[in-house]
């Protein structure tokens, strides 16, 4: 049997997740918790910090989809769970509600919140955060991070997948691990479509390019190693 372990790393700001900031913490979660388990997947920034001989994969979706998906998921949130976030998260997250894509995504690429993170060139973020720790999440130009992220993938991740060919991605992480090859898996978070918000997402098209920008650059990067990396193997 083997052991999935999945550790929050979504509600910034309190004791915690400061604690996660700092790479030795990090590091010693990373170890502490492969020493207990076979498999660890988490938003936490461990592929730089991980034991030798653990092989470390990614998945990147296409960044303009992967916004919107974000926005709806944020849209869910009830009004109970928002008054727990901390004042920034918090902000965010009514704005998210009562604004229109356009004047949501505006607000971000404008505000100095953590919550930029989330919206604005995540995966160029996300992943340069595995290089340089929590300066991923403090430098305000996404552009600066990109060749970190790029460099990163390159060369800290054996298996860099791509959402959008998703079996693929699982039959080639199984034929590394010696695994039984995959079989078809159900999709348990899909989203329906809304007439209304497709017309918000038509009149926010020239803010949703600049919020994904770098990460599409970043996920042209990722769909070259996915294709380069299964010729070759």
């Amino acid at each position: 049997m083997v052991a999935v372990q999945q550790v929050a790393y979504s509600s910034f700001g309190d004791e915690q997740n400061r604690a996660m900031r700092n790479q030795k913490c990090l590091r010693k979660f990373a170890q502490d918790a492969l020493e207990r388990r076979t498999v660890l997947y988490d938003h936490a920034p461990l592929a730089g910090l991980v034991p030798d001989g653990v092989l470390r994969f990614t998945m990147l979706r296409r960044p303009r989809p992967r916004l919107v998906s974000h926005i709806k998921d944020w849209r869910r949130f009830p009004e109970r769970q928002i008054e727990t976030f901390p004042p920034q998260k918090r902000e965010a997250a009514t704005r998210v509600q009562t604004q229109s894509v356009s004047e949501f995504i505006s607000y971000i690429l404008s505000t100095s919140s953590p919550v930029r993170l989330f919206f604005d060139n995540y995966m160029v973020r996300a992943i340069a955060e595995n290089r340089i720790g929590h300066l991923a999440q403090d430098t305000e130009n996404a552009e600066m991070l990109l060749p970190i992220a790029m460099d990163v993938l390159s060369k800290e991740f054996e298996i860099v997948g791509i959402l959008e060919q998703e079996e693929q991605t699982r039959r080639r992480l199984a034929k590394l691990m010696n695994w039984v090859a995959p079989f078809d898996l159900p999709r348990l978070n899909q989203t329906t479509e809304d007439s209304a918000l497709s017309v918000e997402i038509k009149e926010a098209a020239p803010m949703l390019a600049k919020a994904t920008e770098h990460d599409e650059r970043l996920y042209q990067h990722a769909l070259h190693l996915f294709e380069t990396r299964i010729a070759t193997r």
